[in-house]
């Protein structure tokens, strides 16, 4: 028995390392960004018995289905576009000449750049957060959020104080935060805002603990619309 166990552990690493090898392909022709399938890569090819197992249980884009819903929401989208451009085609920003960087931009965001518009740049937290708390107040119709982070602190709460006013007058509000980002965020900080009639719920790409290992596709943003 001691002379087949050289040649079935071989046997063994052998097969270990053509599949860690067919894996590495599955990890760069996955959806994924570059660093992560590079790192897999690596740790595919050098350590193969440890990350074989540990890809095929972690590793893996099970994205689909927010593959299917951001299809959707990008051909509902469009067609709001193409409806919207019908009504104000003098709003429509069109380059002349050659094609350029604009035109370029232009097809890229399957959008056009439209006139009438008014930026201003929020060069901080503090400048930031003043705008949005202020938009909050004047809403007369809906406000629309979107945050990566939202804790119940001192900042956390003086939202939720806005957010429980606009209600009280009337305004339909909508509070869309990230499972992983905003995780250690208190139910009763949720519970007060629901009571009050916020429609708040958490962005996840899966649920239970395996959520964990799935910190790309997050909803990293931070948006205001009122």
């Amino acid at each position: 028995m001691s002379e087949w166990l050289p040649h079935v552990t071989a046997a063994v690493v052998s097969v270990f390392e053509l599949l860690a090898l067919l894996t590495a392909v599955h990890a760069v022709m996955q959806n994924r960004t570059a660093q992560g399938a590079t790192a897999w890569v690596i740790s595919l090819v050098t350590f193969p018995i440890v990350s074989l197992p540990l890809y095929w249980l972690f590793g893996r884009g099970k994205f689909q289905g927010y593959v299917n819903l951001r299809r959707a929401g990008d051909r509902e989208l469009r067609e709001i576009v193409r409806k919207l451009l019908q009504y104000a085609p003098q709003f429509v920003v069109k380059a002349g000449g050659a094609r350029t960087e604009f035109d370029a931009v232009n097809r890229l965001i399957s959008m056009p750049f439209t006139r009438a518009n008014d930026a201003r740049l929020l060069i901080d937290g503090e400048a930031a957060f003043g705008a949005m708390l202020d938009a909050i107040d004047r809403a007369s119709d809906y406000v629309l959020l979107e945050f990566f982070i939202v804790h119940d602190d001192q900042l956390g709460r003086e939202l939720a104080k806005r957010l429980r006013a606009a209600v009280a007058r009337g305004v339909r509000v909508y509070f869309l935060y990230d499972e992983i980002g905003s995780h250690w965020i208190s139910r009763r900080y949720l519970r007060d805002l629901t009571q009050a009639g916020v429609t708040i719920r958490a962005f996840n790409t899966i649920r239970g603990w395996r959520k964990w290992f799935q910190l790309n596709f997050r909803n990293h943003r931070k948006i205001v619309v009122a």
